[in-house]
């Protein structure tokens, strides 16, 4: 068996193995898509490694480019998401192979760590080569009332890129000085993730002071509605009635009555009754350039300012 960097040229082949192993259920497998995910990502393009045997690929692996930052420090991460091997090979440790091989290849890049949030079924597998468990991800849960009576359904028109990279700007520099683990925001990183995303059709709502994407999840109970991303400016009292407007109607307009968030939104959201607990994945990081003090840190799941898009699949 081989292993090697992945080119461009291989990307046809590489949908083909995710068809083979993987089926279409939890993710489109085309070539639009990879390059979508792979390739078009504002953090850069993503390491891919492939195993061969005898000219046919049989493995693949596959690394998300992230940035994280620690006031004003930037982090370079990759995360680990896309993996398949051919169902004829499975058993062989290729999985392991391509991923020791990764982890190798990134400690002679400028990343520090690689995280994911993997499924209790891989998540063994990913202690045994040296990933750590942070913890089980804070979700927030609010009732929300949708808004029956004299409600407007809100334009989805966009602001310019000027306004947009500012609020960005205002942003970042707020969760700068809460000394916490964040995803820098920019104007390429929102329209990638969000306005261009081809497997999730968020709702985009922008103003001076709000981004705000959601997206409606159906659960065996009902319907939630998922807050991906909201940043704002800094005197939230002054946009609460806004970003409430917003979510009322669109409980409204969708059914629901539920609303899911970051911990980190919790001043933002009005609501009757809230929840917080730890209803989302299990974070798991493999340091690589880390100090140790920045590894301990990383370490507490409290200090994880994330969005809820920052960690979501996709």
């Amino acid at each position: 068996m081989e292993i090697r960097k992945s080119n461009g040229n291989d990307i046809p082949a590489i949908v083909e193995l995710l068809k083979r192993s993987l089926g279409e259920q939890s993710s489109p497998k085309t070539i639009e898509y990879w390059l979508w995910k792979h390739v078009k990502n504002p953090f850069g393009e993503s390491p891919v490694l492939l195993a061969e045997e005898n000219g046919n690929l049989i493995g693949v692996r596959a690394m998300l480019q992230w940035h994280w930052k620690i006031a004003d420090k930037s982090l370079f991460a990759l995360r680990a998401v896309d993996t398949s091997t051919d169902p004829s090979h499975q058993g062989k440790g290729i999985f392991s192979k391509l991923t020791k091989q990764m982890i190798k290849d990134s400690i002679e890049s400028e990343n520090q760590f690689i995280f994911n949030t993997p499924n209790e079924k891989s998540k063994p597998g990913y202690i045994k080569m040296g990933w750590s468990e942070v913890g089980r991800l804070p979700v927030c849960l609010s009732l929300v009332f949708p808004k029956f009576i004299g409600s407007k359904e809100r334009s989805h028109k966009l602001i310019s890129e000027d306004k947009l990279s500012a609020l960005c700007t205002n942003w970042n520099t707020s969760m700068s000085k809460s000394g916490k683990i964040f995803t820098p925001k920019s104007v390429e990183y929102l329209k990638w993730r969000y306005e261009e995303n081809p497997v999730i059709n968020y709702q985009i709502f922008q103003s001076e002071n709000i981004y705000l994407a959601l997206y409606v999840k159906n659960r065996k109970w009902g319907k939630e509605l998922r807050i991906s991303e909201l940043i704002f400016a800094n005197n939230i009292d002054n946009i609460k009635k806004d970003i409430s407007e917003i979510l009322r109607n669109q409980l409204r307009i969708n059914g629901a009555f539920i609303v899911s968030y970051s911990p980190v939104l919790k001043t933002a959201i009005r609501s009757i009754f809230s929840y917080s607990g730890k209803l989302g994945p299990i974070l798991t990081v493999k340091p690589i350039g880390l100090l140790n003090e920045e590894n301990n840190f990383m370490s507490n799941v409290d200090e994880w300012s994330y969005l809820l898009g920052d960690m979501e699949l996709f």
